[in-house]
């Protein structure tokens, strides 16, 4: 069933002072529900917008990957008199993130007591490296850092024997996420019992408990070591080489490796004992994905697509990132948007996969410019005209930009 959850969270405002992705990819999350999410930012800006090729200033394409549907506030949280703008935002909200580091929030004067006093109903949110409790709690930590601690980066080695990244800010994403979850989970409970609600995102945490899902296996039982899912760790688990490029090729269950069985010419496999059950076939994965890795070139990717499709088997092409731009169920859903940005020129928009049968009924907010809606939020707010210019007048001051890889 189809559900339209665009403008599900109409007429909650949300104050986000996250910078980066964690923090953005949560509140974008929320506007792309309807949330009026008010990005508050240094006056030299979120740092990803410099991270751009020249020609399109304060717009680099990280900042417009994380950042559609929000307005944008400058204030100088350094200077008494932006935070204390900052706090008659605060009283507004319904929601409130940040990223910041406990020593750095007390000095803004958004950690949790402060805010407190200034609403008791806002839900919290914190987005850290890791939970307080333990020795790591008020450690700085990046997606690196995290795909390092948690294991990802021995994961994507096992085999080479040479750890290594995701070629993804997966840590920061998936935590982003998973702050997102979090928010709704706090809205709701408040709009049920009407008290205050705290919620952390620690990273460190949420990814070990990501990678676990599957990896722990054999250490679910009593006190035994983690043991990984062989079938994942398998360094034949990997696009196969066909005539022309590389397939995936992944056969699932006993029909799937029946199917495939017959259509390699290897028929005596049929009643292999090793291949017979799902418990099997985990003892015995190496064998056959080699076999997959054996079989591949005797075939073109397209034939490869072809013949295992019409045997229901999943399969599908290795593409690049323009050939995935390029796919025409994406694209015929609707997943990518162009949009003709007053700043940035003309830009290509990647929705979120929620929603998109209603998505195109949503017009959502381009990306703004830096503090674009400086003055519109805080006259909403109550600031008088005198009082918005003095505001506007200090955090329009020229700034030196900051730098980062």
């Amino acid at each position: 069933m189809d559900v339209d959850v665009n403008g599900a969270l109409d007429g909650v405002r949300v104050v986000d002072l996250s910078s980066l992705f964690v923090g953005p990819i949560c509140s974008m999350m929320l506007a792309e529900l309807g949330a009026d999410v008010i990005k508050i930012e240094r006056p030299a800006g979120d740092i990803t917008r410099h991270l751009l090729p020249q020609g399109h200033p304060l717009m680099g394409p990280l900042f417009l990957a994380v950042n559609s549907g929000k307005r944008s506030v400058v204030l100088d949280l350094g200077d008494e008199r932006g935070r204390a703008v900052l706090h008659r935002l605060i009283a507004t909200a319904d929601v409130l993130i940040h990223n910041a580091l406990p020593e750095t929030a007390a000095k803004l004067g958004i950690d949790l007591a402060t805010v407190r006093r200034i609403s008791d109903d806002v839900v919290y949110c914190t987005i850290t490296g890791y939970g307080e409790g333990g020795p790591y709690a008020g450690k700085p930590a990046y997606d690196d850092v995290i795909q390092a601690e948690v294991g990802l980066a021995a994961l994507q080695g096992a085999g080479s024997g040479e750890p290594a990244y995701v070629r993804s800010i997966i840590a920061d994403k998936i935590s982003g996420m998973m702050g997102g979850y979090a928010v709704l989970a706090g809205l709701l409970r408040r709009h049920r019992s009407g008290g205050p609600v705290e919620i952390t995102v620690p990273m460190f945490e949420v990814m070990s408990s990501f990678v676990l899902i599957e990896h722990l296996f054999d250490g679910t039982y009593g006190d035994a070591p983690p043991t990984g899912y062989s079938r994942v760790l398998s360094p034949y688990r990997k696009p196969y080489r066909a005539a022309d490029g590389y397939v995936a090729i992944v056969p699932y269950n006993d029909k799937d490796w029946q199917r495939l069985f017959t259509i390699v010419g290897r028929d005596d496999l049929l009643q292999d004992e090793r291949f017979s059950s799902a418990a099997a076939r985990v003892a015995n994965v190496d064998r056959l994905y080699a076999l997959l890795e054996e079989v591949a070139p005797s075939k073109t990717v397209d034939e490869w697509v072809d013949v295992l499709e019409r045997a229901g088997i999943p399969v599908a092409p290795v593409r690049d990132l323009a050939a995935l731009l390029a796919d025409p169920h994406l694209n015929a859903v609707g997943l990518f948007e162009s949009i003709d940005h007053p700043a940035a020129g003309p830009i290509r928009r990647v929705r979120r996969g929620v929603g998109l049968g209603s998505a195109a009924s949503r017009a959502l907010r381009p990306p703004p410019a830096l503090g674009e809606h400086t003055a519109e939020v805080l006259q909403e707010a109550g600031l008088s005209a005198e009082e918005i210019d003095e505001v506007v007048g200090v955090e329009t001051a020229p700034v030196r930009q900051p730098t980062a890889l």
